[in-house]
C-alpha cells in the first residue's frame, strides 16, 4: 500500500515537472529561485492532472487500478514528449541575455528570512497533520466520505454524488 502510493506520488511529481517542461522551457543559465518556482508548479500541476487522469479512467473502465495507471503513464510519456519537442524550439543558450548582478546584503537577509517562514510553515503543516491525520469535520463529512464512496463503490461509485446522501454534491471532487 505504501510503495503505491510512494509510485503515484512519483508518476504525478513526473508529471507535473514534464508539464511544466512543456509550457516553461528551460532557460540557460538556472537559477535557484526559478527552480524552485517551477518545482512548486509541478507539484500542483501533477496533482492536478494525475487526478483527472484517474478520474477520467474511472468513469471510462470502472474501478479497475491497471487502466488507472496506465492513464497516468499515458499522460507523463505524452507530456515528456511535448516537453521535448518545446525544448528543441526554444534556444536555450541565453546568450543574448545580460547576467543579473549579485545579491545584495537585502536580498541575502529577505532569502534568510523567507528560508525561515517556510521552515516554520512546513513545521506547523507537520505538526497539523499529526494531529489530525484525517482532517478536520469538513473533510470528514465531505471530502473522505465521498472519497470512500469513490474508491469503494465499485460499479456504483457514482452515487456518491447522489443528493439523497446530502453530502454537497455540487462541492469539486476531492
Amino acid at each position: 500500500m505504501t510503495i503505491g502510493l510512494f509510485v503515484w506520488l512519483a508518476i504525478t511529481m513526473l508529471i507535473g515537472y514534464a508539464a511544466v517542461s512543456a509550457i516553461w522551457p528551460a532557460q540557460a543559465p538556472r537559477r535557484l529561485p526559478i527552480a524552485t518556482v517551477r518545482l512548486a508548479l509541478a507539484i500542483g500541476l501533477g496533482m492536478g492532472i494525475g487526478s483527472c487522469a484517474q478520474f477520467i479512467a474511472l468513469v471510462l473502465f470502472g474501478p479497475v487500478r491497471l487502466p488507472a495507471v496506465g492513464a497516468d503513464v499515458v499522460v507523463l510519456v505524452l507530456l515528456v514528449l511535448l516537453a521535448r519537442v518545446r525544448a528543441r524550439r526554444t534556444p536555450g543558450s541565453g546568450a543574448g541575455l545580460p547576467m543579473p548582478a549579485p545579491p545584495g546584503r537585502l536580498d541575502r537577509t529577505m532569502g534568510w528570512g523567507m528560508l525561515g517562514l517556510l521552515a516554520i510553515a512546513l513545521i506547523t503543516t507537520v505538526a497539523f497533520v499529526l494531529e489530525t491525520p484525517q482532517g478536520n469535520w469538513d473533510a470528514w463529512g465531505i471530502y473522505n466520505l465521498t472519497a470512500r464512496f469513490v474508491y469503494l463503490g465499485g460499479a456504483t461509485w457514482h452515487h456518491a454524488f447522489s443528493q439523497v446522501l446530502g453530502i454537497h454534491p455540487d462541492y469539486p471532487l476531492l
